[in-house]
């Protein structure tokens, strides 16, 4: 039972890296579209982001 918790508790730890990194890389791939976006039509760039994040 121990090890069973010690590999889950490893393979969360990995998933959660790779998605931090992944969010990280998005953020930097769109971040000046969405200000942009943002001073063109006055919506937050945050919401620009979470909303090409549906698009692409």
């Amino acid at each position: 039972m121990k090890q069973l918790f010690t590999f889950l508790a490893v393979v969360f730890a990995i998933t959660a890296f790779a998605q931090k990194e992944k969010t990280d890389l998005y953020i930097q791939q769109y971040s000046e579209i969405a200000i942009q976006e943002m001073m063109r039509t006055g919506v937050p760039a945050a919401i620009k982001l979470a909303h090409l994040g549906k698009v692409h």
